[in-house]
């Protein structure tokens, strides 16, 4: 075994099964797929955008979108409409209610993240940060490479 598969080895039996351990991790998980990211997906699409966009934003099924969508118009947190150019496509908007519920959402998971930071230290969670968006790149990059 080489050194990189040591390091992947300890990694993935040390570092990856405490993901759901931790409620931080957990946290952030949740923020990153669902309703919550739905909803703060919209709010930076200026409140609105096709449920297309939205699939592929979350990289997900047309069929979880829907779910997804179902659930928070019966939350009252979205509204589903026909567009107005074209009404065969809808377009999704986000209620007063949905808002607060993102911003809530988003400034909750920043200030526990803003928290561990400070812990960490500014140099250590830049580098934290960086190698981080590193990793996430050469993943993504290895996984098209892949996938081509």
């Amino acid at each position: 075994m080489n050194q990189y598969n040591e390091m992947a080895s300890k990694f993935l039996v040390t570092v990856v099964p405490e993901f759901r351990k931790d409620a931080m991790l957990h946290l952030l998980y949740r923020f990153s797929k669902g309703e919550t990211f739905v909803l703060t997906r919209l709010l930076r699409n200026k409140g609105s955008a096709s449920p297309s966009y939205l699939k592929e934003e979350l990289g997900s099924s047309t069929a979880r979108i829907a779910m997804l969508l179902k659930t928070l118009e019966e939350k009252e947190m979205i509204t589903r409409t026909a567009d107005e150019a074209d009404k065969r496509k809808v377009i999704v908007r986000i209620t007063p209610k949905g808002e607060k519920h993102a911003i809530e959402s988003h400034e909750r998971v920043n200030q526990k993240t803003a928290d561990v930071f400070e812990e960490m230290g500014a140099d250590e969670a830049e580098k934290f940060i960086e190698l981080f968006q590193k990793y996430i790149e050469i993943s993504t990059r290895n996984n098209e490479e892949k996938n081509d």
